[in-house]
């Protein structure tokens, strides 16, 4: 295991970040990761967006958990016999090897902040 920190570190100007492009659309920025802040990080957090009409099939290959907390907008999301539509200043969780549909099903950008354990990058 790494030795533990000894100091904070930031990550500044997170919307300025490189993005990342999933398949179905979401725009991700990951600020809070091992490789920009060290090996000792047991999460990674990040901003997505998604356009209105965007929908993203999540495969449940995640083995930890997943946080989102909606800042701007609004996103349904469909799993087998369920489904919810979280707005701004929602949170949601979602438990590990979880599949689901994520859709921006508001007329404005939705923006939001996820968090994942442990963390993929």
């Amino acid at each position: 295991m790494a030795e533990a920190p000894k100091e904070i570190k930031v990550v500044r100007n997170v919307m300025g970040l490189e993005t990342i492009r999933l398949p179905g659309g979401i725009v991700a920025r990951r600020a809070i990761t091992r490789r920009r802040v060290g090996p000792y990080v047991n999460l990674q957090l990040g901003v997505s967006e998604m356009e209105p009409g965007v929908e993203e099939y999540i495969d449940g290959t995640i083995y930890g958990e997943e946080v989102n907390y909606i800042l701007q907008g609004e996103i349904t999301f469909t799993w087998d016999g369920g489904q919810v539509t979280a707005k701004a200043g929602d949170a949601v969780w979602f438990p590990p090897y979880f599949k689901y549909t994520m859709k921006n099903t508001g007329r404005e950008k939705t923006v939001f902040v996820y968090v994942i354990t442990p963390p993929v990058e």
